[in-house]
């Protein structure tokens, strides 16, 4: 059978963007598509493989939810990402990045301007201002 490999690829993405816990087996089977196929369209659409794109989502993801719920435990973040376990989450973020999730937390942590900072965002909350809303996950 033929497949449009973009459309796939996209289909993929999507998939990783929803959960970048997923695997090459979990897409596969979910979409009734050899990993072979899987792959090859990866790496025409991006010129690397599955593993390296579902990394990437991964820590895009993980920075984007450290730097906007800087409080929220490791823990939480590797549910919300959907992994099972802390133990995890942490394996697929220090083979990634070569940090631990603490370790990468502080690192974005450094990087956000001065004015996304908690410390910041509570001296300058007014009675009259809206509270940042933030997202916690049910244990």
């Amino acid at each position: 059978m033929s497949y449009d490999s973009r459309l796939l690829f996209e289909t993929v993405l999507a998939s990783l963007y929803e959960s970048p816990s997923k695997t090459l087996v979990d897409i596969s089977q979910s979409l009734r598509v050899s990993r072979r196929t899987i792959e090859k369209a990866v790496s025409v659409s991006t010129g690397g493989t599955f593993r390296r794109l579902r990394e990437e989502i991964l820590l895009t993801t993980v920075r984007r939810l450290f730097a906007s719920q800087p409080t929220l435990a490791i823990k939480e973040i590797g549910f919300a990402v959907g992994f099972k376990s802390a133990t995890s989450f942490a394996r697929a973020i220090k083979r990634s990045s070569g940090f631990s999730p603490e370790e990468l937390r502080i690192r974005v942590a450094r990087e956000l301007p001065v004015a996304h900072t908690p410390e910041h965002l509570i001296v300058n909350l007014s009675a009259s201002a809206p509270r940042p809303k933030v997202k916690v996950a049910a244990l």
